[in-house]
């Protein structure tokens, strides 16, 4: 019956019109046409502009309160100064909110600042829209294996572990009470029992077997590095794929770099080749598994380098290297972190109005902590601030 009611209309209106009913008909399918691919049209860039909108606000407040402390200016008012007085007041001058009383001590410093940076860190988080958040909560595992690795170098050190938690900062997981609880650890297997309940534990009872049969703790380290990232380039899979890029850009080059400083400080140490393949982490840009395995093969550190040729790490790195010396392994590092520096500010500019603004603050600001570390180090230690340049990673040093 409607339908008779419907032709009887068409009927109706082609005759008022002086048109054909088929005609009539193609024309109105014609139009219904353009109103939906208008509308589809539409919802497309409400989409793009409900994004823009989600990220206006923490998009406007990293680039507010800024980087200062990887900026070429700021660092060179650091250096000009020429003691602790200076170098606080100079800190205070930048407007980062962070704040260094002119009696702290060395071992001061290096708390007030991570726990700046962890701060900082978790104030992003509280900002960020859901559809990036999480990539930066599984970031939040690159603070936490920071402070682990500290308690591991601990204890390797004829320091050992007694007091520990008091130079540790909650991260993540490691709150303050587990952080209490690793004072006075002494072994591997102990740690990992006493971070029962975290991702941790079945990391470091994997790795024992081997931690206990080297004086070295690079073995823990890099398992605790490993997963990390791993958990990070499994994030992926939960970002929104219009954030896909900005993400993926970062993760490509930080899982390259660390692979090839993997190498290059697996080949110094002398790890065996069938242990080092075991610590390689999937998902760089470059490099993949197989690859990094044939670069180890390599003689020597200056070999593994040259093997780079053709890519963008062969010529910070090359750089990088002295004509007359043994290869520094710690320039090495250095010169890859300016590069993955360089990578995010360039990441900022692409994806401007999403999340690269919000991934380049948080990489920078472990920079900024870094560079600042030096800075006030070099000052307790009266050496020259004018030539901690070499150890200082900034947004131009590329």
């Amino acid at each position: 019956m409607a339908g008779e009611d419907i032709q009887s209309m068409l009927d109706s209106l082609s005759k008022g019109l002086g048109l054909d009913p088929g005609i009539l008909m193609i024309g109105a399918l014609a139009i219904l046409l353009v109103i939906v691919l208008v509308t589809v049209t539409f919802l497309g860039y409400f989409r793009v502009l409900l994004t823009i909108a989600q990220f206006a606000y923490p998009i406007a407040r990293v680039k507010a309160i800024g980087n200062p402390f990887v900026r070429p200016e700021t660092l060179q008012r650091m250096r000009e100064t020429r003691n602790l007085y200076e170098a606080c007041t100079a800190v205070q001058e930048a407007g980062a909110g962070l704040v260094i009383p002119e009696n702290a001590r060395p071992e001061d410093v290096d708390r007030i600042l991570d726990a700046w940076y962890i701060d900082e860190y978790n104030a992003l988080l509280g900002t960020l829209p859901d559809s990036i958040k999480p990539f930066f909560l599984a970031y939040q595992g690159v603070l936490e294996v920071e402070q682990l690795v500290k308690a591991v170098r601990m204890m390797y050190s004829p320091r050992g572990t007694a007091g520990i938690s008091s130079l540790l900062i909650p991260a993540g997981c490691l709150t303050p009470e587990r952080l209490r609880n690793l004072d006075g650890v002494s072994g591997i297997r102990e740690l990992a029992a006493r971070l029962a309940g975290t991702p941790y534990e079945g990391v470091l009872l994997a790795i024992a077997p081997q931690a206990e049969q080297t004086p070295s703790p690079f073995p823990v380290e890099n398992a605790l590095w490993k997963h990390a990232l791993e958990g990070l380039n499994l994030s992926r899979i939960h970002v929104d794929p219009s954030h896909l890029s900005a993400v993926a850009g970062f993760l490509g080059t930080f899982t390259d770099a660390t692979n090839i400083l993997t190498v290059l400080r697996a080949k110094q140490q002398g790890i065996p080749a069938d242990v080092v393949s075991g610590w390689f982490i999937a998902g760089g840009a470059v490099y993949e598994e197989w690859r990094l395995a044939q670069l180890f093969e390599n003689r020597g550190i200056r070999e593994i380098i040259n093997q780079l040729a053709g890519t963008d790490y062969y010529t910070v790195l090359s750089f990088a290297l002295s004509e007359a010396e043994e290869p520094d392994l710690s320039m090495l590092e250095i010169a890859l972190d300016r590069f993955l520096l360089a990578r995010v500010v360039s990441l900022s500019q692409v994806h401007h109005l999403q999340g690269g603004p919000l991934i380049k603050y948080a990489i920078a600001r472990r920079y900024e902590v870094r560079n600042l570390r030096v800075l006030f180090h070099s000052l307790y230690e009266g050496l020259s601030i004018p030539d901690t340049a070499r150890f200082i990673v900034t947004e131009a040093a590329l």
